[in-house]
């Protein structure tokens, strides 16, 4: 019997549907519930795949990030922090101020508030074009007068406070501005490096020309700065006694890249790395770096046990290196010792036993990675009896005492390694090549010094045979110039191995004018073909840190770092939040 419409009508469709349900066969009820949960199922699954597919989660604005940091800052002004006995300066001095150009995560140069460059052909001018309506975190303009400005500060000698090193690089550089958003830097002669020099800061002219130089350290902006970068200062928070807790950064809205998308960016201080680190175990911050070796297997370890922290070890560019005296030390100018001391030198062991994890092994005046790095051309592994075949060839005949000599008693294989007394893993790497080197013959002592004693006396008059220290570089365009030419055997010069090759010399003369990187990369392979030919020194490592935050922080992929600021790469892109966008595309690409 059929239904008829107007008794549907009649009772309501809902309710002769639930009707006729209840008056069916049980078979036919499991029947029409099944399919109505399946309806409802696929609805349910094709409504979700279609948002998904139509849409994608994008970074958004909001979040905070918090640093644990050692020491309190003192001077957040780029002219003054490098010489700052703070690191704190040098952290946050990134963060509020931009250059011309900057370095990305990979350490590579990369323009910043320059739009565009152009250079000349003789390579003593370069003409950069500002990028347009930068501002200041007042809200104030930024133009070429406040790149001048800023310049002119590092060469007065009025400005006491300014750094040595940042004088000396700019004292031989005019600046002129062509308009607001063009400046002009002519050069006394062509220096390839010459860009890295426009990672410096810009000061604002309209907040520091009130400022007499006399007052430049004592400013009140230099604890609450005024900058063109990613971060504005806020506010500081300090106890009664005015010791510093924590500094306070907001996103510059007006910022040249974009508003940064992490709303706030803060820093809190600490007395030392240890407790900084107990910071970070604690919950009480969200970032933490260390550098030493204990702290890094701590921090390594919390890390690998925990997934909510993210870490990432940061390579520096700059290396440590034995430099030999081939004027000071009879062994040490024939060429075959120079060369056994290479390959008798365990650099593994070296590492394993005074820095663990925080350095990596270095084989040339070139790191592997840096544009020119030829590794037919580095420093070989070691290999002791190589070394001491090489040795017996040439006549030096091993003594009783286990030194070998060439004739008499002033021709033995002796010499000292002067090196700093403060530093105990220096002085640890120091023994262990005493060690080392005992096995092909060589009688090696230590000098230990302080600082100023091995910087005043023993490097300025170059009065060591062998000297144990760094040198700082960078990844993008390495910086060998002023360790290897011969121009720079005398102080201030840093040609510690007092090299004096002509090969070597024309390959250093010609990058500083050449700009094409394919000439550029094979006069770098020259030099460092030069430089392994006569081993005058003996390369051992770089240092890297250990970098370490919480997981649900975002778009951190900086990898090497020519300081340590620098692991605040592109930080306007870091983030916490996200958000699903929509975006369109053809349905038929569903899967």
């Amino acid at each position: 019997m059929f239904i008829t419409s107007d008794k549907a009508d009649k009772q309501g469709i809902g309710s002769f549907w639930i009707g006729a349900l209840h008056r069916a066969p049980f078979r036919t009820k499991i029947f029409i519930t099944a399919l109505c949960i399946a309806i409802v199922a696929v609805s349910v699954w094709w409504t979700f795949a279609i948002y998904k597919h139509f849409t994608v989660l994008e970074p958004t604005k909001g979040g905070e990030y918090t640093e644990a940091v050692v020491a309190q800052p003192q001077f957040i002004n780029p002219l003054l922090a490098p010489a700052s006995p703070s690191s704190t300066d040098r952290l946050l001095s990134r963060v509020v101020f931009s250059g011309l150009f900057a370095y990305d995560a990979s350490g590579n140069l990369i323009p910043d508030l320059a739009e565009s460059y152009n250079r000349s052909n003789d390579g003593k001018k370069y003409t950069i074009t500002i990028k347009d309506n930068v501002q200041w975190h007042d809200g104030e303009s930024f133009d070429a007068g406040d790149v001048k400005f800023t310049t002119n500060i590092t060469k007065d000698i009025a400005y006491e406070s300014i750094a040595g090193p940042l004088r000396a690089a700019w004292s031989e550089v005019a600046v002129e501005v062509i308009d607001n958003r063009t400046v002009e830097f002519l050069l006394e002669k062509p220096r390839g490096d010459f860009l890295h020099l426009l990672t410096l800061g810009m000061l604002p002219q309209h907040i520091w020309s009130d400022v007499a130089p006399a007052q430049f350290q004592l400013a009140a902006f230099n604890l609450k700065p005024i900058g063109t970068g990613p971060y504005k200062y806020v506010e500081e928070k300090a106890d009664a006694a005015g010791v510093m807790s924590e500094y306070i950064l907001r996103a510059h809205e007006g910022y040249h890249f974009g508003e940064p998308l992490i709303t706030k960016f803060a820093f809190n201080f600490y007395d030392d790395r240890a407790l900084s680190l107990e910071a970070y175990q604690d919950g009480l911050t969200t970032a933490v770096a260390v550098t030493r070796r204990e702290q890094i297997d701590i921090l390594k370890q919390y890390a690998d046990a925990d997934e909510q922290v993210a870490s990432r070890f940061l390579r520096r560019p700059s290396y440590f290196a034995v430099f030999l005296n081939q004027n000071k030390n009879f062994a040490l100018s024939y060429k075959e010792v120079r060369e056994a001391l290479a390959l008798a030198t365990d650099r593994d062991t070296l590492i394993g036993d005074a820095f663990g994890d925080s350095a990596f092994t270095t084989y040339a005046p070139l790191l592997e990675g840096m544009k020119g790095f030829a590794p037919e051309k580095k420093q070989e592994l070691i290999d002791i009896e190589r070394a001491n075949s090489i040795l017996d060839a040439k006549g030096w005949k091993m003594g009783e005492d286990g030194v070998r000599a060439r004739g008499g008693e002033d021709e033995r294989l002796a010499f000292t390694i002067s090196v700093r007394e403060d530093r105990e893993e220096l002085v640890r790497v120091a023994e262990l090549l005493s060690s080392q080197w005992q096995k092909i013959g060589a009688e090696v002592t230590l000098e230990l010094h302080s600082p100023d004693d091995l910087e005043s006396s023993v490097i300025r008059n170059r009065e060591y045979a062998a000297l144990f220290t760094f040198h700082p570089m960078r990844w993008d365009q390495p910086n060998i110039r002023a360790l290897w030419h011969s121009k720079e055997r005398e102080y201030p010069g840093l040609n510690y191995a007092n090299v004096n090759d002509g090969p070597l010399d024309t390959a250093l003369d010609a990058l500083q004018s050449e700009s094409n990187e394919e000439e550029r990369t094979l006069l770098y392979e020259q030099a460092q073909g030069r430089i392994r030919n006569e081993n005058p020194a003996i390369f051992l490592f770089a240092t890297q840190f250990l970098f370490a935050h919480d997981a649900k922080m975002r778009g951190i992929d900086v990898i090497n770092v020519n300081a340590p600021q620098d692991r605040y790469a592109q930080i306007h892109k870091w983030y916490t939040e996200e958000k699903s966008v929509f975006r369109l595309r053809p349905v038929e690409t569903l899967e």
